[in-house]
């Protein structure tokens, strides 16, 4: 059966129970909506001895790709029957994917990365075969070109000191001569790589450094200064946390701008994963520093899970719309656009919460509000799309859920973990039968 009567059947078949309500009004922007999730999980190679979806014609080998992207309930998302059209897909790919650092202090330069030629364990004891990341990126950019999808590439650290290869770091520190050659290269690799494939599918939408304010390298707000990005031995002179942030987004957007076809690419700063105003304010005040006039950014993003999920109550939008505000101040007005490319109901968020009387034998969480209650997870996905009314000071023009189908570690899938559509689904398509387990996984 072909995709297209597959997804026309399971449309036709939605018994329309569930309309999510209407946020926007005549003045508002208009939103495009998207998808984000865990590397590999829209497309990946099934076989990573092999890379798959490489050749010029832009055609898999039958079987040679897996993931969501012809998931029926996924392509009916994507067409014009949905209500909230999801047309952009956000992947991530690990900084040094293709290229490492070559060690060397005399004569520095760039080799194939380790992470490329060698598989790994992380901290969980996942085996990470080689060359996934960079296999699942180019599955995926192929597969978005296929369905018309606009890609976004999210570049991501390790997640912690242990969950990496032993001979890497989980964020490179972009004021050391180690870590900014670590960056740099593994920016050229990602951009190199992609350059191979047919124009159609390489990404023009880059995010330098996924939820920096979560990694150990660049947590705190942190100190600025003039010249704070220059690289030394000792590492940035009197800089540290949000600032040194900042300079790893210098490096990228130089990089990425000065890369042969994509000097108009938006390379989009902050990536931050929640709306702190403390954060926001050193990392662009070292961006003025280091990126003044038309080199500032002009679009923005950040992650707010939190806004969503506890909105099961009442809209809560007072973090997200400070954010917003004190964007446009600490950016001088310069900030044109802010992006939410990470959001969503988080069953198992793990925070801390008294807003609600969670099942016996729960504890007090923000997920434990949620976990089991499908009337909440409604009201809550429903509110997902009212994320753009805090967006007073500077427009919120995009819109991203993050997961497709839920996990065990985390869980704010569309999907519930057997693959059926969650009130979530119902949000996006505005009305169907979602009647997924509401549990999380």
């Amino acid at each position: 059966m072909g995709r297209a009567l597959r997804t026309a059947l399971l449309v036709c078949a939605l018994a329309f129970a569930l309309a999510a309500p209407a946020v926007a009004t005549a003045s508002a922007p208009a939103i495009t909506y998207g998808l984000s999730d865990a590397p590999g999980a829209f497309a990946h190679c099934v076989d990573d001895r092999f890379p798959c979806c490489d050749d010029p014609a832009s055609v898999c080998l039958t079987g040679s790709v897996g993931g969501y992207y012809d998931n029926p309930a996924f392509q009916a998302l994507t067409t014009p029957a949905s209500r909230h059209r999801i047309g952009q897909i956000r992947f991530f790919v690990d900084y040094d994917a293709v290229q490492e650092f070559n060690g060397s202090t005399t004569s520095p330069g760039c080799v194939y990365s380790r992470a490329l030629l060698h598989g790994f364990y992380d901290a969980a004891g996942h085996w990470h075969p080689p060359g996934q990341s960079l296999n699942d990126l180019v599955a995926g950019l192929i597969e978005a070109g296929n369905d018309r999808l606009t890609p976004m590439v999210a570049i991501a650290g390790y997640e912690s000191p242990t969950a990496k290869p032993a001979w890497d770091q989980p964020a490179p520190d972009p004021t050391t001569p180690a870590g900014y050659w670590a960056y740099r290269c593994g920016l050229q690799g990602i951009l190199d790589a992609v350059s191979r494939l047919p124009p159609g599918d390489q990404p023009h939408i880059w995010e330098p450094f996924n939820e920096p304010d979560a990694a150990p390298m660049f947590n705190g707000p942190g100190r600025t200064g003039p010249g704070a990005c220059d690289v030394s031995p000792a590492g940035g002179a009197g800089v540290d946390g949000a600032a040194k942030a900042a300079c790893e987004y210098a490096i990228a957007d130089d990089e990425i701008r000065h890369f042969a076809g994509h000097g108009a690419d938006t390379v989009i700063a902050g990536t931050f994963a929640r709306a702190s105003v403390s954060y926001l304010a050193a990392y662009a005040a070292q961006l003025q520093s280091t990126l003044p006039g038309a080199a500032f950014p002009a679009t923005w993003s950040v992650h707010d899970y939190r806004d969503v999920t506890a909105s099961f109550g009442a809209p809560l939008l007072s973090g997200l719309e400070a954010f917003d505000e004190a964007l446009r101040a600490d950016t001088g007005g310069a900030a044109r656009a802010l992006w939410i490319t990470e959001a969503g109901v988080e069953l198992t968020d793990p925070a801390a919460f008294s807003g609600c009387a969670p099942a016996p034998g729960m504890p007090e969480t923000l997920g434990a509000c949620v976990d089991g209650q499908s009337t909440r997870q409604a009201v809550a996905a429903a509110n997902f799309f009212a994320l753009p009314e805090a967006g007073v000071a500077v427009p919120i023009t995009h819109l991203f859920w993050y997961q497709w189908q839920g996990v065990p570690d985390w869980d704010s899938g569309i999907l519930d973990p057997a693959g059926n559509p969650r009130a979530p689904w119902c949000a996006f398509f505005g009305s169907g039968v979602c009647d997924g387990s509401p549990d999380a996984a």
